[in-house]
Formats: C-alpha cells, sequence, structure tokens
C-alpha cells in the first residue's frame, strides 16, 4: 500500500501545525478506509449520494477546536445528508445548514433529533403490523410510477404511505418517512449500483421480487438502533444544540446566517446531472412522501422530472453564455484548459461556464457570511467533463485567495471504490479527494 501524501500546509498557523502532525503520526491517518461501511448513529439513516467520512470531519473539527477553542458555531451551504451536522451536534457546536433538496431537510432534521430508539422501534413494528394487515388501499399514483415499481411494491408502498400518514406526531412522521425513503430506494427498479435513475435489465426485473413491507421493517429497526445510538452520544453533552436547518439555495440571503466562526461543507462536484445526481437520487422517495411534513416551503416543479431538482441546483442551468466562455478562463487561470479543450463544443462550454461561474459566486457568497480570520474546510474531488478534467481544488484556492483567503492546509484521502454517478462518463469512480483548508484574511 502506497504512503499518504503529505499535506500541504502554510505556515506560523497552528491549525495548520495540528493537521500535519496527524499525517506524520500515520501516514494513513486520513485514508479512513473501513469507515464508510460503518456509519453510526445518524449517519446510516440513508444512503445519500456521496457522503463525507464522518469521521474526517469530525478528526478537523477536534483540531480546530483544539486550536481555536473559541470557535462556536459552523455553516455548512450544501449539508446534504448531514455528515457535517451530526459531527458539530456531537461537540457541542452550533450549526446552520441549508440545502436545495427538500430530502435533504427532511434527512437533517430527522438526524438532529430523532425519536428516543424504544419509541422509534414500536412506531416502525406497529406500521409494519397494521400494513400487513391491510387489504385494499388507494394505490398512490404519480408521473412514471409502473417505470419505477412493480405492481406488488406499489401497492405495498401505498399501504406504508397511508399508515404512515395516520401518525399522529409530525416528528415520528419523518423518522418514518426517512424509513421509508431507503425502503424505495432498495425496493425500485432502479439499480443501487448507480445514483441516477436507470432501470434494471428485462431479464434481472423479472427475477427480482423485492418485499417493501419486509424491507421497511429491516430499515426501520435498524433506524431505530441508530437513533439509539444517536442519544447515547448526545446524553454525555448535557445541553442539546438546535441547529437550524433550511431548505434555501446558497445564494438565498434569508437562509444564510449573519456570521459564524467556520465553513464546512463540500460543494458539488461539477455537472449535477452528470457527477452527483443528488436530484434523480432523492425523486423517488420523495415521490411517496406527504409533502407537508418536509420542512420548509415545498415547489411542485422540483418534482416535474427526475432532472428538476439537478437543474436548479448549482451549475444545473445549460443555458449558453458567450460572455462567461470569454472572460472566466482570464479570470481564474486554472479553468483555461477546460475551456480550451471544450472549444467547439457549445453545449459543453456553457455546462462549465455555468458551473463555474455559479461556483464562484456561491464561494463570495459563503465568504460573506464567514468572520474575519474564520477557516473554512472544503472537502473536493477533481471531477470531469466528457473526461475533462475539472479542477476543483486549484479553482477554489484561486477564488478564495482573490476574495481575500489564506491557505492553511491541503489534506489528500485516497478512496477505494467511493460511489459517484455511476457508469454516466468517463472518470466515474474517484480514486481520492481532498480537503482545503483556508482562512479569511482579517
Amino acid at each position: 500500500m502506497s504512503s499518504a501524501p503529505q499535506p500541504d500546509v502554510g505556515s506560523e498557523d497552528p491549525l495548520a501545525d495540528a493537521i500535519a502532525a496527524r499525517t506524520l503520526a500515520n501516514p494513513q491517518f486520513w485514508n479512513f478506509a473501513s469507515s464508510i461501511r460503518t456509519r453510526s448513529a445518524g449517519h446510516g439513516f440513508f444512503q445519500y449520494p456521496a457522503m463525507m467520512v464522518p469521521e474526517l470531519q469530525g478528526a478537523l473539527l477536534d483540531d480546530l477546536q483544539a486550536t481555536e477553542p473559541w470557535v462556536r458555531s459552523i455553516y455548512d451551504p450544501f449539508m446534504g445528508s448531514g455528515t457535517v451536522l451530526l459531527e458539530s451536534m456531537f461537540r457541542g457546536l452550533e450549526f446552520h445548514g441549508t440545502d436545495i433538496n427538500p430530502l435533504a431537510v427532511l434527512l437533517t432534521q430527522v438526524k438532529s433529533s430523532p425519536p428516543p430508539g424504544a419509541e422509534a422501534k414500536a412506531a416502525v413494528e406497529s406500521v409494519y403490523v397494521i400494513a400487513k394487515r391491510i387489504r385494499e388501499v388507494e394505490s398512490h399514483d404519480f408521473l412514471h410510477r409502473d417505470k419505477w415499481f412493480n405492481p406488488k411494491v406499489t401497492h405495498d408502498l401505498s399501504k406504508l404511505r397511508a399508515v404512515i400518514s395516520d401518525v399522529t406526531a409530525l416528528p415520528m412522521r419523518q423518522f418514518l418517512w426517512i424509513c421509508l425513503a431507503e425502503t424505495v430506494r432498495r425496493v425500485s427498479n432502479s439499480r443501487m449500483s448507480t445514483f441516477k435513475l436507470h432501470a434494471y435489465d428485462s431479464d434481472t426485473l423479472k427475477s427480482r421480487q423485492p418485499d417493501a413491507l419486509q424491507t421497511f421493517h429491516t430499515v426501520g429497526i435498524g433506524n431505530s438502533r441508530r437513533a439509539a445510538a444517536h442519544w447515547r452520544r448526545m446524553s454525555a453533552l448535557g445541553a442539546v444544540p438546535n441547529p437550524t436547518l433550511l431548505r434555501a439555495s446558497v445564494f438565498d440571503q434569508f437562509g444564510a446566517p449573519r456570521s459564524v466562526d467556520a465553513v464546512m461543507t463540500s460543494p458539488p462536484y461539477g455537472d449535477n446531472h452528470t457527477t452527483v445526481p443528488y436530484g434523480q437520487h432523492s425523486y423517488l422517495p420523495l415521490q411517496w412522501m406527504e409533502v407537508d411534513d418536509i420542512p420548509g416551503t415545498f415547489e411542485s416543479r422540483l418534482l416535474q422530472t427526475p432532472a428538476s431538482l439537478d437543474t436548479a441546483s448549482l451549475g444545473g442551468s445549460r443555458s449558453y453564455r458567450r460572455d462567461l466562455i470569454e472572460s472566466l478562463p482570464n479570470e481564474i487561470a486554472s479553468t483555461k484548459h477546460i475551456f480550451e479543450s471544450l472549444a467547439g463544443s457549445a453545449s459543453l462550454e456553457a455546462k462549465a461556464a455555468s458551473f463555474i461561474h455559479d461556483y464562484r459566486e456561491s464561494l463570495k457568497a459563503v465568504s460573506e457570511r464567514l468572520k474575519l480570520g474564520g477557516v473554512s474546510f472544503f472537502t473536493l474531488g477533481e471531477r470531469r467533463i466528457k473526461g475533462i478534467e475539472l479542477p476543483l481544488v486549484a479553482m477554489t484556492r484561486e477564488i478564495l485567495e482573490a476574495i481575500g483567503h489564506a491557505h492553511v492546509a491541503t489534506v489528500t484521502r485516497q478512496i477505494l471504490g467511493k460511489k459517484m454517478a455511476g457508469r454516466n462518463s468517463s472518470g466515474s469512480t474517484m480514486v481520492s479527494e481532498q480537503v482545503l483548508v483556508m482562512r479569511k484574511k482579517p
């Protein structure tokens, strides 16, 4: 096994020294090779795309607290599955998180305050028993439902949906919706080997006989144990932090905190349609939920098609902007080779320009919310657009340095088979990701 690369660190910064000390003591420290398969507590409620490694983010927060004990608040503008949320809460830190994906907001709401384990287990058992007894139920319908679910699965999911809808307490319903979301993921006709919606081949569909009721029971009991583990860990804190979780874009002023001590996040890796299709992955689970139980306002347009949510996300626009295609390579030097390589393909140039422009503007928006002297941690993966590498780490550093941030450290983590979007483009499997640590100059 090859040694992990030494972290690229700044000078005369205690945080940089603490990060470097980790690697010097154990060159493989940042890899956390076995952690992906052992997500503890609420980290395992639902299989969300491209989840960060909790232990890695936790170690960075530990280093931050050890060297800057005055840090109290963390902001994640792309909170996704809530990895940073939980690791912040476990350390008694205030947390403010936003995401445009309704499923992400519901998931983080449940993770932040799941029902007690025993109550969760009892609710799961009750839903399971009642659903098994039901013979007739109004079949829940939505566009292209029959493509993604066989008739028996549709019938059983409709029963589960009806029973969950009758649960009185909203927090318990929300927990049960997340259990149903993971059930939907496992019993649909979409292959689990990719986060995109790709149906199994006809022979596989004929041989598959998923049991939605039993799957829900298995998922629910497992999530009940995770809820119990969450509260065991939180009990050591005494006062439980009350996080702010909002369905909002990074550009929504009402959704952003005024001033935070640190930013910790993992922005989208390039073109959402072909890299990490969070929207596609969330489309089917969201179809089975009562949308009124999802925190925040719900926009029906986000579920018009499987691609609607990704189109609304960072860099999702396909509009052609000649001004951006001409100006961005001169303004962000690290992007020049992208536009040179894509020259002549209007659609690919537009993809690159849309993402890079949106990404730069998002970094500016995030920076405005960070206190002077505050630290930001960006977990990044180098991705591709039609085989052309998008230099996300270099691009992020260049943009942040241009708006008054200094480099603290860059840590590289080797990845063994981290799943991204599946078979949608070359370079679909990442082999490494980096955490870029920057500090906003006083």
